[in-house]
């Protein structure tokens, strides 16, 4: 028999509706667990416990009354610091927002909230998102719970620490990059980063954020440790935001299992800026291997012009062209003296760049063609498999050395369409690998509904072995 919290949320919402596990149990169960492991992770940064266990007692009473409390009824979750909590300090990992109380929360977290969950802790993230690992001056390094010389990733990587570690069963991060994709691949968990406009971005209150002359390339998404849990909460969370002008009214479908054999499959390992290790081309070609066998067509080919990712989604929307002149007026603003060191390095990154409106409004062009060219290659397909990045987790203070490493991401954003990773092997070192799934855009379903069948045939997540990483750290 699973523990609580070896269980998935699905079972876990199951079971605390029909009765056989209180809510008070299941939240007290991830709290002990949190505890037990969040000293030598670093990944959950806030907690109201007993604010948290409180409404979990109310839950209970509402259940016991034949009350519907909604689809996530008494279910524990976590959310990362870059997501607006009602009440709760919201920092984004900077300095000049380490007293900021959050007045009121994402929509995504409302939505969340609607529905039953009830929030167990706030989760670790690099200063203002701009990083693919997790450490700031206010919460310090966040670990890797396969080894803790390694990075989780980010920026999301405190969710992905914690939800890897069995402290939470569903968590709620963002990306703009890669920042849920590269966590779930270097954690083992999985995570979809769904259709730019699917879900609203109310709530991100971070100075760089917004909507100007370039579409947003960020979203809010669901992590977790198996893929039902994506699909029990994506579609509480695509709902239509009026406040939001990117938001957008889609409906959620599922794919029909008949379908999965006729899937016409390109698949790539080399995005002709940076090639994978060896170990991760060895497992995209073992789940190729699936697809054929499964009667998917499969091509070995890789979309067009993605070798200029770099160039058109890192150097303008990242580094913006301005050698970090907007992040010094930032930080002056909010009278931030202290700065991470990976925010340092981010400002090192942003010197290499230099653009005028003239090159912003070509290098929009550009982005115009590349989007078209992704469109016209996609006629021919229903799903791509690529790695999520070059290499499974990194140790840290290395995420600048190698940017172009996650261009396999990246290219993702540069274009809002719906992908998701799943855990489909291992380094000989026990590092996780991950895959990376894209679909054409509202097809967040098809996304969520391979990476099941892939989970069911390879495995998916499997727990870290805590007792012997805390042995080690003890030592």
């Amino acid at each position: 028999m699973k523990s609580i919290i070896e269980k998935s949320a699905t079972t876990l919402v199951d079971e605390i509706k029909s009765g056989a596990l209180s809510s008070e149990k299941v939240v007290q169960a991830f709290l002990d667990q949190i505890e037990k492991v969040n000293p030598i992770l670093g990944a959950v940064v806030q907690q109201k416990q007993e604010e948290a266990l409180s409404k979990a007692r109310q839950t209970d009473k509402q259940l016991a009354l034949g009350h519907n409390i909604g689809k996530l009824q008494g279910l524990p979750i976590t959310i990362k610091d870059f997501c607006d909590i009602e009440g709760y300090i919201c920092t984004y990992g900077t300095e000049g927002y380490k007293d900021r109380v959050a007045s009121t929360s994402a929509f995504c977290v409302k939505r969340l909230l609607e529905e039953g969950a009830i929030i167990i802790g706030m989760t670790n993230s690099p200063e203002f998102a701009e990083a693919y690992e997790t450490s700031n001056v206010i919460y310090g390094v966040t670990n890797n719970p396969y080894d803790l010389e390694y990075s989780p990733g980010g920026s999301s990587g405190g969710e992905a620490a914690i939800l890897a570690a069995n402290g939470s069963p569903l968590g709620l991060g963002s990306d703009g990059g890669g920042s849920i994709r590269v966590p779930s691949h270097f954690c083992g968990i999985t995570g979809i980063k769904p259709t730019q406009g699917l879900l609203s971005l109310d709530g991100i209150k971070s100075p760089f954020s917004g909507i100007g002359l370039i579409d947003p390339h960020g979203t809010f998404g669901p992590m977790a440790r198996y893929v039902e849990d994506l699909k029990l909460s994506l579609p509480i969370l695509a709902r239509y935001n009026f406040k939001d002008p990117t938001s957008l009214p889609i409906q959620m479908h599922s794919l029909k299992g008949d379908e999965f054999s006729h899937l016409r499959v390109a698949v790539y390992t080399d995005n002709g800026i940076v090639k994978p290790t060896p170990e991760i081309s060895s497992v995209i070609d073992m789940t190729a291997e699936f697809f054929s066998k499964n009667g998917c067509v499969v091509n070995r080919v890789a979309p067009p012009s993605i070798d200029q990712t770099f160039e058109l989604l890192w150097k303008v929307y990242f580094r913006k062209g301005l050698q970090s002149q907007n992040v010094y007026d930032t930080f002056n603003k909010l009278k931030t003296k202290n700065i991470s060191s990976l925010q340092k390095e981010f400002i090192k990154d942003t010197q290499k760049t230099k653009f005028d409106l003239i090159d912003l409004y070509e290098y929009i062009s550009q982005i115009a063609k590349f989007r078209f060219e992704m469109h016209d290659f996609m006629d021919n397909y229903d799903i791509i498999l690529c790695p999520p990045c070059a290499t499974p987790a990194k140790l840290h203070n290395t995420s600048f050395s190698n940017i172009e490493d996650y261009t396999y991401a990246m290219t993702y954003n540069l274009l809002g369409w719906p992908v998701g990773v799943v855990r489909c092997g291992q380094t000989k070192e026990g590092l996780p690998i991950g895959v990376q799934i894209v679909a054409k855009p509202f097809y967040d379903h098809v996304v969520i509904d391979i990476l099941h069948k892939l989970e069911q045939e390879f495995g998916g997540f499997c727990p870290p072995d805590f007792e012997n990483l805390m042995q080690k750290k003890i030592t």
